[in-house]
C-alpha cells in the first residue's frame, strides 16, 4: 500500500523528461542570453575602437595639416629670401654695369679729347712748317727780280 503513494516508474520517467526538457530550455535561453550579451559587448568594443580610430586619424590629420602649414610658411620665407637675394644681385649688377659704362664714357671722352689735341697740334706743326717753307721760298727769291 505504501507503493501506491509513490509515483509509478512511468510517471517518474515523464517527470524526469519534463525536468530535462525544462533544463534544456533554460540552457538554451541562458546560452541565447549570453550569446546576445557577447554580441552586444563585441559590437560595443568595435564601436569604441572605431571611435578611437577616428580620433587618432583626426589627430594625425591635424598634425599633418599643421606641419604642412609650417612647411608652406617656411617655403614662403625661403622663396622671399631667394627673390630678395636675386633682386639685390640684379640691382648690384645694374649699378656695376652703369659704373663701367660711365668709366668707359669718361675714358672715351678723354681719348677723343687727346686725339683732338694731337690732331690740332699736328695741324699746327704742319701749318708752321708750311709757313716756314713759304718763308724760305720767299727769302730764296731775290728782291726786285
Amino acid at each position: 500500500a505504501q507503493s501506491a503513494a509513490l509515483p509509478s516508474p512511468e510517471a517518474i520517467q515523464r517527470q524526469k523528461e519534463g525536468y530535462i526538457n525544462l533544463l534544456d530550455e533554460q540552457l538554451k535561453q541562458g546560452q541565447a542570453t549570453l550569446d546576445q550579451q557577447r554580441k552586444q559587448q563585441t559590437e560595443y568594443l568595435y564601436q569604441q575602437a572605431q571611435q578611437q580610430k577616428q580620433q587618432v586619424e583626426m589627430q594625425i590629420k591635424q598634425q599633418v595639416q599643421q606641419q604642412e602649414m609650417k612647411l608652406l610658411q617656411d617655403f614662403g620665407q625661403q622663396m622671399m629670401q631667394v627673390q630678395q637675394a636675386s633682386s639685390q644681385q640684379k640691382v648690384a649688377l645694374e649699378q656695376q654695369a652703369m659704373q663701367l659704362q660711365m668709366e668707359y664714357q669718361q675714358k672715351k671722352s678723354q681719348e677723343d679729347m687727346m686725339n683732338k689735341q694731337h690732331q690740332l697740334q699736328r695741324e699746327h706743326v704742319e701749318a708752321q712748317m708750311k709757313f716756314a717753307q713759304e718763308m724760305q721760298k720767299l727769302q730764296a727769291v731775290p728782291h726786285g727780280a
